[in-house]
């Protein structure tokens, strides 16, 4: 044994036993109480096909965008109450939008949505929505994001939780592999600026629902382990230390990982529209003639869902060309391809996006809130 064998265990002893084993500990108990606490019990089967691409879009994502709102467009259409009309060629193409009948169901998305375009007009196109339709939107952001829709949905202050055990994991490994790195380095400063950004990197991939980033994270904490065990070997007592945090500290960070934010509710829900999600992709063409004889609208029908999906290119790709005959609520100048169809889709998007979120410089009061909203 060294000269000084039983004086360095000693202070190992008395000043790392803290550091290295009690607070990992306590950390990895309250990750596995939260764990315990939240985790999915059993899957239950939800229906989402009472749902339309807006609130789909909530459930999958947790939030809206502009493009989820503006797939409610095609639902409208489907549904008859839009039609919309393309004419002139190539770049020069334009389109409208033109109301073929009232309003008269109570979805509150597509009421709002409704009203807020065809404002005592009966045709539109984005420069006529410019900077009038944003009350609008206010509302329908307001109906899906509310509160009541999020706690079903997520549990509440739970994302909190979670970030707060993975900056105490954090600053554990920072400080356990400042200690290892040390004891190679010989330098403190060198030590502390490699132990930071290996840190950083891990919280980081840490918070990622990505199960490749949450692997290399893990990763890193092994290998970190490993650097240490390497550069103090020969000294049992501290590697003890350093191995039995590790592990603690590893065990935190999987159950941290597998804290699920979402209610038993929005895990249904999410498996199931993950399930519909890969229905699309994994498609095969006699499923698709299948489903379009059933209903001669399916692909059209599709159009919405696979708009909040980011799946539309996808589905033109894959099945446009094997839809002939136009829609009924799409009129052209030019003769029907599916190809000019999702230029027409595209140019909507691309313009409607904007302008829908334009602020009005009018003052009439009017536009100060949407005055036909539906709640």
């Amino acid at each position: 044994l060294s000269d000084n064998y039983f004086d360095i265990n000693k202070s190992i002893s008395r000043y790392y036993i803290l550091l290295v084993i009690i607070i990992p500990l306590i950390i990895l108990i309250y990750s596995l109480f939260i764990y315990l606490k939240y985790k999915s019990k059993k899957k239950n089967k939800i229906d989402i096909s009472k749902y339309d691409s807006l609130e789909l879009s909530y459930l999958y994502n947790g939030k809206i965008t502009i493009v989820d709102l503006i797939s409610l467009l095609f639902e409208l259409a489907n549904q008859g109450y839009i039609e919309i009309k393309n004419y002139g060629s190539g770049n020069d193409a334009n389109y409208k939008i033109i109301k073929k009948r009232e309003y008269d169901k109570t979805n509150a998305g597509e009421k709002i949505l409704f009203d807020g375009l065809f404002q005592n007009k009966d045709e539109i196109d984005s420069n006529s929505i410019d900077g009038i339709f944003y009350p609008y939107l206010g509302d329908i952001i307001n109906i899906v994001e509310n509160e009541s829709n999020y706690s079903k949905v997520f549990h509440k202050n739970l994302k909190n939780k979670k970030g707060g055990l993975i900056i105490l994991n954090t600053l554990c490994l920072f400080v356990l592999s400042s200690f290892t790195l040390y004891q190679v380095l010989y330098n403190i400063l060198y030590s502390v600026l490699i132990s930071l950004t290996i840190s950083i990197v891990s919280m980081i991939l840490s918070k990622k629902e990505n199960t490749l980033f949450q692997l290399v994270s893990y990763l890193l904490y092994i290998s970190i382990l490993g650097f240490g065990v390497i550069s103090i070997v020969g000294n049992d007592i501290i590697i003890i230390f350093i191995v039995v945090s590790f592990i603690l500290l590893l065990l935190s960070l999987y159950f941290n990982n597998n804290i699920s934010l979402r209610t038993q509710f929005g895990n249904d829900v999410l498996n199931e529209i993950i399930d519909f999600k890969n229905s699309i992709i994994n498609m095969t063409e006699s499923e698709f003639n299948s489903n379009m004889s059933a209903d001669e609208m399916y692909f059209y029908k599709l159009i919405p869902y696979a708009l909040m999906l980011d799946l539309n290119d996808y589905w033109f790709y894959k099945f446009g060309s094997k839809v002939s005959d136009a829609p009924f609520w799409y009129q052209s100048s030019e003769i029907y391809s599916s190809s000019k169809l999702q230029s027409c889709i595209d140019k909507i998007i691309n313009t409607f996006a904007p302008t829908m979120q334009q602020k009005s410089k009018d003052n009439d009061v009017l536009l100060d809130s949407a005055p036909n909203k539906l709640l």
